[in-house]
């Protein structure tokens, strides 16, 4: 996001392509939280990929002429057009819009930013489990 935020603000970028990998969870937590309404989320397949593009127009001076195609395995995702005016070329500000709790995209209350910041720190169970050992 932070990229597509700065190539929408005219700002200087030196990067074209990124690329995250992620395990076949990850994925179908993506293909929920995307909630297109011509994909079909039962299982996902072995190599299975999301492609967030981000296009403008040639003359393009502000971010009302950016819209992002969203492909999952390269079938271009359509949304509802509650969540984007156009269903398969939604506009860089929808998509900044549906991003918001409880707004499009996301189903939740929650304050994911923050919820997603927070450090993970994992329970002590070694301590626990040793002692079990010992006294059978």
């Amino acid at each position: 996001m932070e990229v597509m935020d700065a190539i929408v603000n005219n700002k200087e970028v030196d990067t074209k392509f990124m690329m995250y990998s992620a395990h076949d969870w990850t994925v179908a937590t993506m293909q929920e939280f995307m909630k297109s309404v011509n994909s079909n989320f039962t299982v996902v397949p072995y190599a299975a990929q999301y492609t967030f593009e981000l296009h403008s127009t040639n003359d393009c001076s502000s971010s009302d002429c950016y819209w992002l195609e969203i492909y999952n395995n390269g079938v271009i995702q359509e949304f509802s057009t509650d969540a984007c005016a156009n269903s398969t070329k939604c506009k860089y500000e929808e998509f900044l819009q549906n991003l918001l709790p409880s707004k499009g995209f996301i189903a939740s209350t929650d304050d994911y930013v923050t919820d997603c910041a927070t450090p993970y720190t994992p329970a002590d169970f070694s301590v626990t489990w040793i002692e079990r050992k010992m006294n059978g």
